[in-house]
């Protein structure tokens, strides 16, 4: 297995904010390379919206086979449930449930750092805590999980 070309994953990140956008997306693409992986990221722009790009990326070879298929998918991103609680933890069921329900029916390798937040000082820990590393593991449980996906033979050709 060793000839197989390095993974490509999907990185597609949201927080709402900005600097934790790059936050979370820097120490996703710093792991990603310290397991070999080339990347490509989208931006979107609430965590909602992650799992329809994930789609998107999936259904874009029914109409272009020309472009290289992911191998694996990264969610990175979080929401504020102080902003607006009942819709806030609505909007963060919903997109892990859809989460889900894409690993299920495509088979995709997922690496899920979505996560919900109470309030702009834990958003900040979870963004920048090397101890909670939400990017760092969402890459290396995609990885993971990517490993297992090659060991039965499952890889886009």
């Amino acid at each position: 297995m060793d000839d197989l070309p390095p993974y490509f994953m999907l990185t597609l990140a949201s927080c709402g904010h900005e600097a934790s956008d790059e936050a979370l997306f820097m120490r996703a693409s710093s792991v990603m390379r310290d397991v070999g992986a080339e990347y490509e990221r989208v931006d979107v722009p609430t965590i909602f919206e992650i799992p329809l790009a994930i789609d998107y990326a999936l259904r874009s070879h029914e109409f272009y086979g020309g472009r290289r298929r992911f191998d694996g998918y990264v969610a990175i991103g979080g929401v504020l449930r102080n902003e607006a609680p009942k819709h806030e933890d609505g909007l963060y069921t919903q997109t892990l449930r859809a989460l889900q329900d894409l690993v299920a029916r495509y088979s995709i390798a997922l690496g899920n750092g979505v996560f919900l937040s109470e309030n702009k000082k834990q958003l900040a820990d979870w963004v920048g805590s090397e101890d909670r590393d939400v990017a760092g593991r969402a890459v290396r449980s995609c990885h993971d999980m990517l490993k297992v996906k090659r060991r039965f033979g499952m890889h886009p050709r």
